[in-house]
């Protein structure tokens, strides 16, 4: 009877922890949805769909969980969409329909030392941009002369605009049109070279 008894309370306990996780899992996937529609509502006057685009992301992210993981497990695969990694840099690139790709990621490539600088890993800026000042920007400020933004993700999008806003011809050479708005001052074509240096290598193929 005492045996019995003793397993009736280890099923009530079992039950009690998946309750728990499962209200736990629950929870995390409300706050996230929460959070994605309070940017959805912050970017809708933008650009609907390239906010649908980063909730499907999410959503494929949210629906691959189970309730047998654990709130770490579910942690880092929420943590995954926003890791900093050249196939999410190629996922964000074309999600925010941006020019010349392949010339886009050298620049990064440039800027930001593969990934590894201060304005990129700290001010989380892949592209040494500035605070922008007569342009709709996805900035939160500037720190240390650059602007600096929540995550990478916003950097890429604040490049979107910046390109949107400034190259309005397609038809012109992208290299050309970097010299004359003058993002690679002061040596415009050793700048160039670079990039052309970073794609015939591939230095940005992972």
């Amino acid at each position: 009877m005492e045996n019995e008894l003793s397993k009736d309370e280890q099923i009530k306990r079992q039950a009690k922890q998946i309750t728990f996780l499962q209200r736990a899992i629950y929870s995390l996937m409300i706050a996230f949805f929460c959070c994605s529609g309070l940017m959805i509502m912050h970017d809708v006057k933008r650009n609907n769909d390239l906010t649908n685009l980063e909730n499907d992301i999410a959503y494929a992210q949210l629906s691959a969980m189970k309730l047998s993981d654990s709130l770490e497990v579910c942690n880092a695969r929420l943590s995954d969409i926003y890791k900093l990694s050249w196939d999410n840099i190629d996922y964000w690139i074309a999600a925010f329909d941006i020019k010349n790709p392949e010339i886009v990621k050298a620049q990064i490539y440039e800027e930001t030392g593969n990934l590894t600088s201060n304005i990129c890993t700290i001010n989380h800026n892949l592209f040494g941009m500035k605070l922008a000042s007569v342009r709709e920007t996805t900035a939160s400020g500037e720190r240390s002369g650059f602007a600096y933004y929540n995550n990478y993700i916003e950097s890429i999008q604040d490049y979107a605009l910046w390109q949107h806003y400034f190259y309005t011809d397609t038809a012109e050479s992208y290299y050309s049109f970097l010299v004359r708005v003058g993002y690679c001052h002061p040596d415009g074509f050793a700048y160039i070279g670079k990039l052309m240096y970073i794609q015939e290598n591939d230095l940005t193929d992972y």
